[in-house]
């Protein structure tokens, strides 16, 4: 019986420790994921500058909006790990993963809007032509 009890509890240890463990890689994976999100939001924030700097008005905007839309995600990735560790301590469940999902949508259809509505740029031949 002891032995039994024994392995027991080395298989819920093994069990704590195995999900414990998938926790820490998961809000790792979310860390590094805000990680690139804030490195690429920062480089369209530079670009954006340069691009001010240069004179060019029109491109600031669209990487202005590109970047804060970005810094804005990789943020809130950022809180929903801490959150979630600490929902984790205090064993709160945690959202329901519709919502999760209808979130990180909602997140990729304003990313997407962003990219859509990106001035595109002018052709030679628009480049060429004079304006009055």
């Amino acid at each position: 019986m002891q032995a039994l009890l024994q392995a027991l509890a080395a298989a819920i240890g093994a069990a704590r420790m195995r999900a414990a463990l998938g926790h820490f890689l998961a809000r790792m994976a979310i860390v590094l994921v805000a990680a690139i999100l804030i490195i690429v939001a920062l480089g369209y924030l530079l670009d954006a500058a340069n691009t001010a700097l240069a004179g060019v008005v029109g491109p600031v905007y669209a990487a202005l909006i590109m970047g804060g839309t970005l810094l804005a995600a990789a943020l809130a990735l950022w809180f929903a790990a801490r959150g979630a560790a600490r929902r984790q301590a205090r064993q709160v469940p945690a959202l329901p993963p519709a919502t999760v999902t209808q979130i990180v949508v909602a997140i990729l259809a304003a990313l997407a809007g962003i990219l859509a509505a990106r001035p595109k740029r002018a052709t030679a031949e628009e480049k060429a032509t004079p304006r009055d």
